[in-house]
């Protein structure tokens, strides 16, 4: 026998009422405010309808090298629903002409769940995102090439462990550790810049100010040395 709520929450899925919130959610996907951007991607990650794919698919075109933040967030909901060019959307990010856009390639990997494109091992998973540190390895950019080789690294470290003794991974640990404070991650950045936004009650910013405030983190760092 069906839940009786089970019939509730189907008949409110398929009402004009929720048809109206998930238009609404789409069209908050291009507003001019960054802060609402990232709100309507959280809910329609929640939501996990493949309908909103075109949708998504038009903020990732828009916003490709204006707002780097929106990218990780977008492209996990993208990972969810199982796009199957999933990783045309990385290809992308990892050319772009935005060291911002192609660094944000290493979070949004890093933040896409490993069964989530569709495969059902993890290898697939694995290679594709090997592939794309290996070449952010080799960018242009410092901030994207140092976070790229730590990012290679901690996967080395998961390949070999079965086959080291714990004497080697305590030193490989520590090593990592060491290498650890000497990148400025881009979910570092990510989270950071949006709690400042959020401080100064700001809802948007440009690359510029963005940039500025990196600088500023970078610069924080050599202090702390």
């Amino acid at each position: 026998m069906k839940c009786c709520r089970e019939d509730v929450c189907q008949k409110f899925v398929e009402s004009d009422f929720w048809s109206t919130i998930v238009k609404n959610l789409e069209y908050l996907l291009l507003s001019n405010n960054h802060l609402i951007r990232i709100e309507a991607v959280k809910t329609l990650q929640i939501i996990r309808n493949k309908s909103n794919v075109d949708a998504l698919t038009q903020a990732f075109k828009i916003f490709r090298d204006t707002d780097p933040l929106l990218l990780p967030r977008l492209m996990g909901v993208l990972a969810w629903l199982e796009v199957e060019n999933f990783w045309e959307f990385v290809e992308e990010m990892a050319n772009s002409q935005s060291y911002l856009t192609r660094w944000a390639v290493l979070r949004a990997l890093e933040a896409i769940p490993r069964y989530a494109i569709g495969q059902t091992e993890i290898y697939p998973y694995i290679q594709g995102k090997l592939k794309y540190i290996g070449q952010l390895r080799q960018d242009s950019h410092t901030l994207v090439r140092r976070e790229a080789e730590y990012q290679y690294q901690i996967q080395q470290y998961y390949f070999e462990i079965n086959s080291l003794s714990e004497a080697e991974r305590h030193k490989k640990l520590k090593e990592l550790k060491g290498q650890r404070k000497q990148v400025i991650t881009f979910a570092e950045i990510e989270g950071s810049f949006e709690l400042n936004l959020s401080i100064k009650d700001v809802n948007n910013y440009s690359l510029d100010e963005l940039e500025a405030f990196i600088e500023e983190r970078i610069k924080l760092k050599k202090l702390r040395k």
